[in-house]
């Protein structure tokens, strides 16, 4: 006969302070070091950290059952809570910092200080920073110079700023119009930039008054289309906002 679930004498049986067995006694020493040592490396998986989420959502604490607290007595448990500086988690408030690229003075949490995470007071320095130190490679790659001979040769005024020259926001265009025209230029290599990316960049140079033009990298092989869109791109008039 199976002795699970409600099958078991013990099925819902609460045991808890003296009428637990093991009230009063404490695990030796040794006894702690095989239990860590025995659960050393044990990880749940995301399916098992999804299925216990679910399980226990909605769960009321064994010490809450059949009991329903009153708003007097949530607001006074909630008053009760040390907040700010009376919380003894309290890491000494925020702290102020100069950004090592532009040298603004910011402020952050203690945490991040701690973690080395506060070097920056933007995205866009830290970008800028990136590329100075040479991160993201060689800057232009070969793709990227084969459209800054092609647009000297076909004389289009767009200059290479993807070394971190210019930047709009968080984003750093890869080209920019030498004439004035409020416009940028966008190469996406095939492998690294999913189809919606193209939309996203469009859409985010918009909002700084920018018309962007996309170039995939599969259209290199065919040099005078590129430089036919580019021109019919460079004559367009700035975006409407």
């Amino acid at each position: 006969m199976s002795n699970k679930g409600e099958q078991n004498g013990m099925f819902g049986v609460h045991r808890y302070g003296e009428a637990n067995p093991f009230f009063g006694q404490h695990h030796t020493e040794e006894t702690k070091e095989k239990n860590r040592q025995a659960h050393l490396g044990n990880k749940h998986t995301e399916e098992q950290n999804l299925e216990n989420s679910n399980r226990l959502k909605g769960r009321v604490p064994y010490w809450l059952i059949g009991k329903e607290l009153s708003e007097e007595h949530k607001l006074k448990l909630k008053a009760n809570v040390p907040r700010g500086k009376d919380s003894p988690h309290w890491k000494g408030g925020e702290i102020e910092r100069v950004c090592q690229e532009c040298e603004k003075h910011f402020r952050v949490c203690p945490a991040l200080v701690k973690y080395g995470r506060a070097k920056f007071c933007s995205q866009q320095c830290s970008m800028t920073n990136r590329r100075k130190r040479g991160d993201f490679g060689q800057s232009p790659n070969k793709s990227e110079q084969i459209l800054i001979d092609l647009f000297s040769q076909n004389n289009l005024p767009f200059k290479f700023v993807g070394n971190g020259e210019v930047w709009l926001g968080n984003r750093n265009p890869d080209f920019i119009n030498t004439n004035g025209k409020k416009q940028v230029i966008e190469f996406l290599g095939t492998h690294w930039h999913p189809l919606f990316d193209e939309a996203r960049k469009v859409e985010h140079y918009k909002k700084y008054g920018f018309d962007c033009l996309i170039i995939w990298e599969d259209e290199l092989a065919n040099p005078d289309k590129v430089a036919i869109k580019t021109k019919r791109f460079e004559r367009v008039k700035k975006c409407k906002l």
